[in-house]
């Protein structure tokens, strides 16, 4: 009976050692994982910033964007008004040289 229950004990130390090895290999699996899943985070927050700096940028480059076709609107009506102006400064002067032309002859 002694002997059975040496044998028992054996094979339960045994056991124990196996369940201490797998206990083992489990957290050493578990370190890497975190460590796997700290670096992901971090270069998701990376990934996260550049992709802010990158709307910041299109929202800025919109907005210079907005202004640069106002000031072409801008542009566009000063050039309709200086072209209406030359056309009828153009008209008298055809007015002027008429009439001049008139009274010469």
């Amino acid at each position: 009976e002694l002997d059975s229950a040496k044998s028992e004990l054996d094979s339960t130390k045994a056991q124990l050692k196996q369940v201490k090895s797998v206990q083992s290999e489990l957290d050493s699996t578990k370190s890497q994982l975190l460590h796997v899943a700290k670096t992901k985070l971090a270069e998701l927050d990376q990934a996260k910033s550049e992709l802010d700096s990158a709307k910041s940028e299109l929202d800025s480059t919109k907005a210079q964007l907005k202004q640069v076709k106002s000031v072409q609107s801008e542009l566009d009506s000063t050039k309709s008004q200086l072209l209406h102006v030359a056309k009828t400064k153009l008209a008298e002067l055809d007015q002027a040289k008429s009439e001049l032309d008139s009274a010469k002859s």
